[in-house]
């Protein structure tokens, strides 16, 4: 089955994938469906992919600079066989797709944007080619649909504006304005002092905060926002733990709230400083998909780390029901979570003789007769995967 064929595709997600000279992705190029779980060895470049991939969010954001000072800066990664970075992000919309592409170089210790491309490709019309290039044109809706290009109203210096594509209401924009959402969710810390077993604030969502500290107010916002969809993570937990009974988030003072865990049988809830790494893990992740404003894809890096194999099994479970409506991307050393998962659904990151990233879904390699004898996890704890 390939990714097209397993369910109607989340508009905003993406429907092809290209990278490189990003770290170890020197030349990748991949489609992706609803599910993707990524596998691999150590140091293969699993996590470079989602970092690649949020590299079009950010520039979309306009936060080229500080994405790079968080990895390290421009140089550390870019690829050291190449001299520019760039991606291409097929995107689904609702008559067809769109392609955004962006390269950067170096330019001194930093970087600057030597291109940006738009391109349009309509169910039963036609495909737009350069629609928009930064180095020389501004995107026009209008126009680009007659395949003309407009001059720049103004000038664009590519060392000091990000992305001046976003500037342009065009409503063919509207779907790379969803992708300005998607950031990578590290698995959280969830050590005695960290935030997600405290009090926290009830301020506006930031998608740029990522360690569990607005844990309480993603779930008042779904319990508020979406009673439906609370009541998908109340079953959801119900399932994952038989004896709990119910979410309480009460506010505590100046406008702080506290996670209280309920359990059946018991006359006094757990605060969240009492519970699991591995509860409040999975309490972050159904925070996170099923929130109201979830983008249109997911970045999860070892999602499932702190799990116990039927906490896995259920994981899996809540990722292709959230795939309806968000597109999930996850990372994982886990053979575990190889057991429950679908070959079309499991990509698998290895590198050649010099050290660059391949990447290719399980479904095209050769593992049938393999799969006669064995299961998927049996075959990825042999080594198999990576030989084909």
């Amino acid at each position: 089955m390939t990714p097209d064929e397993q369910q109607p595709a989340v508009i905003g997600s993406l429907k092809r994938f290209k990278v490189a000279g990003f770290r170890r992705l020197v030349d990748v190029d991949v489609e992706l469906g609803p599910l993707n779980i990524l596998i691999g060895s150590n140091g293969c470049g699993k996590t470079s992919f989602l970092d690649a991939i949020e590299f079009a969010s950010r520039a979309l954001r306009r936060e080229l600079k500080p994405f790079f000072n968080e990895l390290g800066g421009f140089q550390q990664v870019l690829s050291r066989a190449t001299d520019s970075l760039s991606i291409e992000a097929d995107i689904h919309t609702e008559d067809g797709q769109i392609q955004y592409g962006l390269t950067c170089v170096p330019a001194g210790y930093t970087h600057k944007i030597s291109a940006e491309s738009l391109k349009q490709n309509r169910t039963g019309g036609p495909t737009l080619v350069d629609a928009f290039d930064s180095a020389d044109y501004l995107f026009d809706g209008e126009s680009a649909r007659f395949g003309r290009l407009l001059n720049p109203t103004r000038t664009f210096n590519s060392l000091v504006d990000e992305s001046p594509l976003m500037e342009y209401p065009d409503k063919n924009l509207s779907v790379l304005q969803k992708m300005r959402g998607v950031f990578t969710y590290p698995s959280i810390f969830t050590g005695r002092r960290s935030a997600i077993r405290s009090a926290q604030r009830l301020s506006p969502i930031s998608y740029q905060s990522v360690d569990g500290d607005q844990l309480c107010v993603r779930l008042f916002e779904i319990q508020q926002g979406d009673p439906e969809m609370f009541e998908m993570v109340s079953d959801n937990l119900k399932l994952a733990f038989p004896s709990f009974d119910r979410l309480e988030i009460r506010i505590v003072a100046d406008s702080h709230a506290g996670l209280y865990w309920h359990e059946s049988g018991l006359a006094k809830p757990f605060e969240a400083g009492q519970l699991s790494d591995g509860i409040l893990q999975f309490l972050w992740l159904l925070s996170i998909l099923y929130h109201p404003d979830c983008p249109p894809v997911v970045l999860l890096d070892e999602p499932v780390s702190h799990f116990h194999p039927r906490l896995i099994q259920i994981m899996i479970a809540v990722f292709r029901q959230c795939s309806s409506w968000t597109q999930i991307i996850a990372t994982t050393h886990s053979p575990t979570i190889v057991r429950f998962i679908k070959p079309e659904e499991l990509l698998v990151i290895d590198t050649d003789e010099i050290g660059r990233a391949t990447m290719q879904c399980a479904s095209n390699l050769n593992l049938a007769h393999w799969l006669e004898d064995f299961t998927l996890e049996e075959i990825w704890s042999m080594g198999r995967l990576t030989e084909q």
